[in-house]
């Protein structure tokens, strides 16, 4: 049997095993650093509950760092220190409860410090290919290609966020997510992390918090952007792989907005939220996480356009959502 092999057998149960013992011991995290979830108006969980999701990811993911520097894979040793670093602002956040304004400020300061350094990961083109065109459309000048690469990052980053409402929902999309580019090695080891932590979630003993969904919306946006300047995705596909985070945080900003609230200030209007109010937490989890996983599906094994799946998929989210809120008036 190959040496390295068993190498990676080995320190993949020392993590996996290393995650189980951080997740026991999440009430000394949290007083140790002072992270705790208290509910309010919006968070309506009954207890205070340990919000160290994103700190348990940031400690296995340094361990994890270590060995692929050893490895000497660096596609996934700056991808993974992008993630980190980007927690670590989650993390601040977690802890002192920053301004939305501040959130993103540090955020994009970081996330350009890393363009800057990384320009290979870049977005350097976008393609589109579908039944009513197909064009090409390249970032040739550097300093668009900057500011249109910094832009989609922080949106994916919002986008993300704003779906860990609801225990579960946030780390189960990050699970597809890994498993949709499981071929790149990091994200097999990070998809048994989250399914670990995802446990302890369901039962409403840790929380991701900013941190944590900070660290798995960046990978996942540089791993994105890597496919398609790689031409290994299309610019149809990424739409299909984040549409309902999309649509339902483009859908929410613009109702803040016309009822002249701060987009960026939280309140109980997301899809998951109104869910809530129609199901239980179960049937909450499984309609939103199947809602999420439909387009994906039909995009692989469906002969449909991706385009006209898009659409179809858009007609859908909306009679959802008009279906929710009428049985909210009732």
């Amino acid at each position: 049997m190959d040496i390295n092999f068993i190498n990676v057998i080995f320190f993949f149960l020392l993590v996996v095993t290393l995650t189980f013992i951080l997740c026991e011991n999440r009430l000394y995290l949290a007083k140790k650093f002072g992270l705790f979830d208290y509910p309010n108006k919006i968070k309506l969980h009954n207890v205070k509950t340990p919000k160290v999701g994103g700190l348990i990811l940031i400690c296995i993911s340094i361990l994890v760092l270590l060995f692929f520097l050893l490895q000497k894979n660096f596609f996934e040793t700056k991808i993974l220190l992008f993630g980190i670093l980007c927690s670590i602002i989650g993390l601040i956040d977690d802890k002192y409860n920053l301004s939305p304004y501040k959130k993103i400020f540090f955020l994009s300061l970081i996330v350009l410090f890393f363009l800057l350094l990384n320009q290979d990961f870049l977005i350097q083109k976008v393609v589109f290919s579908n039944f009513l065109f197909k064009r090409e459309y390249f970032l040739n000048v550097k300093f668009l290609s900057i500011f249109f690469t910094t832009f989609c990052i922080l949106l994916l980053v919002n986008a993300y966020n704003m779906t860990d409402g609801h225990n579960g929902i946030a780390i189960m999309i990050g699970i597809v997510w890994f498993i949709f580019f499981w071929n790149i090695k990091l994200f097999v080891f990070l998809t048994f992390i989250l399914a670990i932590i995802l446990i302890y979630n369901l039962k409403s003993k840790i929380f991701l918090g900013d941190s944590g969904n900070y660290f798995i919306s960046t990978l996942i946006a540089l791993s994105v952007i890597d496919f398609s300047n790689k031409s290994f995705i299309l610019s149809e596909q990424i739409f299909i792989l984040f549409i309902l985070i999309g649509i339902d945080m483009l859908r929410v900003f613009i109702e803040r907005v016309f009822k002249n609230k701060n987009p960026f200030l939280g309140d109980r209007n997301h899809l998951h939220q109104l869910l809530k109010n129609r199901f239980n937490s179960y049937y909450t989890i499984a309609f939103y996480i199947l809602l999420f996983l439909l387009p994906i599906i039909m995009s692989i094994y469906s002969t449909f356009d991706k385009f006209l799946i898009i659409l179809l998929f858009t007609f859908l989210y909306f009679l959802v959502l008009i279906s929710l809120k009428k049985k909210i008036k009732k």
